[in-house]
């Protein structure tokens, strides 16, 4: 389970505002310029997406009902 209230995102300068806006709004989450370290290493682990596949990914799992995740 995720707890939203400890959630953030951090975005590329890459993405939009208009995109920013819609995944955190569709994720509930707050934007943040950085995410720190945690025992000493980077918390952002992972590559570039696409913006657009990203978007629908994320539309497509928050429109499943729970159980279904």
């Amino acid at each position: 389970m995720v707890s939203l209230q400890k959630s953030s995102v951090v975005f590329s300068p890459n993405v939009s505002g208009d995109v920013r806006n819609a995944i955190t709004n569709v994720l509930g989450m707050p934007e943040v310029a950085s995410q720190g370290k945690y025992l000493g290493l980077p918390t952002i682990v992972g590559g570039s997406k696409s913006t657009n596949s990203l978007l629908e990914r994320v539309k497509l799992k928050t429109a499943r009902p729970v159980n279904e995740l």
